[in-house]
């Protein structure tokens, strides 16, 4: 060894380094992972999706009504906050709005880099090019955030974050309106067809009694003929009627995440369509809609991430600086130091600030027209009932008593039966008509209505027996 290298220790010497670095480097790489979907993979776990065991009413005694289970639409729409896959697909969004706040923090990295020219130029003038002309071509630079640039991404991150919250919120909020539309939607159908159940008895001992006093000639061929068909017509409503039922159970089950074929059990705590005639003030509502609406807030977040973006971009319009191995700064004479961009963010803002007092106009308009509808269905409802009703109740009365002295003609029977039906049907239709107006007003300020917290599961009817609905008195 000459004095030149005595001394010195071997560039190989640092060797079992690399390898340490190259893992400590690659300890926090991601390896690609394929997820494929599969159809019919998806169809087959949607067709297990249904109620666990214990809410089937199927195999259960007749009379055993403690044993049976039931839900209230508050009930059905816990279920379904927690089992319907579009809001489960929704509520994915928060994971990526996490995601981009945690990305928006992190600092520029920094930039390493070789410049051959040294070598090359060496090369050129016919030279060998030397260590130091290798080493010399070695840079390290790191970008220098501008003032406020960091925290102005952060902060579109955290309202993009809020605005995906709201979002979630307002997901919810349709969804459990919806659960309740789609529960009020059933009963309609069933309190239908119980209305027409009842009908079609009285019409079938009218069709037989002409029948029979045919025979007998105390009916002509006509009478008998036209009662048959009254109650014909009433057979074919209760074939739509019936149909109309099992469309409106799959509707439900459609939003609360079942299989089109499960029965859900139902149960209501009162009178489906009997609803509080309590009166509601619409400046109360609107108030009080402004405050906790979720689209209202999603909006006001998509602004706040428009402030924060119009900060972003006048925080561009300083040089950029990167120091490292050497300096530089990126002058922004060309994009007259971002101007244009500023100019741009703040029509964004502007047009989002108009978007905004759009919304509370509108939003104003839909409370003021809940209540108002509200109200309108809640007096026609009140007709029927102090007025119309009582005078149908009073003429069946009467027929009942003509047609049993037999001073009654099969044309005036008919027409009685068709008075009573047509309004029994209206009645009912304005009740259907008031209990999902009282929804729409009830939820207009934002508000859901779900059961309480512990009560997803089904109650017993154990619990108490519910009074009977009134269909038509």
């Amino acid at each position: 060894m000459d004095r030149y290298t005595r001394g010195r220790r071997s560039p190989f010497s640092k060797r079992p380094a690399v390898p340490f670095l190259a893992t400590l480097l690659l300890a926090g790489c991601y390896s690609y992972e394929a997820y494929p979907q599969d159809r019919m993979e998806i169809f087959e776990d949607l067709q297990k999706m249904g109620l666990p065991q214990e809410f089937f009413l199927n195999d259960i005694p007749i009379g055993v009504e403690e044993a049976k289970l039931s839900w209230t639409s508050a009930q059905a729409a816990s279920w379904a906050v927690s089992h319907n896959p579009q809001l489960l697909a929704v509520r994915k969004e928060m994971g990526i709005a996490e995601a981009e706040l945690v990305e928006a923090g992190l600092l520029p990295d920094p930039e390493l880099g070789w410049d051959s020219m040294n070598v090359v130029a060496e090369l050129v003038a016919g030279n060998t090019p030397t260590g130091p002309d290798y080493v010399a071509g070695l840079g390290l630079m790191w970008r220098v955030p501008r003032p406020g640039e960091i925290s102005s991404r952060v902060g579109m991150a955290e309202a993009r974050k809020e605005e995906v919250r709201q979002g979630i919120l307002e997901a919810e909020w349709t969804l459990v309106r919806a659960v309740h539309r789609a529960w009020i939607d059933v009963q309609g159908a069933e309190s239908r067809l119980r209305l027409n159940t009842r009908v079609l008895e009285t019409a079938k001992k009218i069709s037989v009694f002409f029948q029979e006093a045919r025979k007998v000639s105390g009916a002509t061929a006509l009478q008998a003929n036209l009662a048959a068909i009254e109650y014909s017509t009433l057979l074919q409503d209760r074939v739509r009627l019936q149909g109309e039922l099992r469309l409106a159970r799959q509707s439900l089950n459609a939003i609360l995440g079942l299989r089109p074929d499960v029965k859900v059990p139902m149960r209501a705590l009162k009178s489906p369509f009997r609803t509080e005639d309590e009166a509601k003030d619409a400046e109360t509502l609107t108030k009080e809609a402004l405050e906790h609406r979720p689209d209202l807030e999603a909006l006001f977040a998509r602004y706040q991430a428009l402030e924060e973006a119009l900060r972003l971009e006048v925080a561009n319009q300083w040089p950029e600086l990167a120091i490292g191995s050497a300096i530089s700064f990126v002058l922004p004479i060309f994009s007259s130091f971002n101007a244009p961009a500023i100019r741009t963010a703040m029509a964004r803002r502007d047009r989002m600030a108009r978007q905004l007092k759009a919304a509370v106009h509108s939003l104003r308009a839909e409370v003021h027209a809940a209540v108002m509808e509200c109200e309108n269905e809640r007096q026609q409802t009140e007709a029927f009932r102090n007025d119309l009703i009582p005078k149908i109740e009073e003429n069946l009365r009467l027929t009942q008593v003509a047609f049993e002295a037999r001073e009654v003609t099969l044309v005036e029977i008919l027409t009685a039966q068709r008075q009573s039906l047509d309004t029994q049907k209206n009645y009912l239709e304005a009740r259907i008509r008031k209990a999902v107006a009282r929804l729409m007003m009830d939820t207009a300020t934002g508000a859901v209505l779900t059961a309480e917290a512990g009560s997803r599961k089904p109650s017993s009817h154990a619990e108490g027996v519910e009074k009977a609905e009134e269909e038509g008195r």
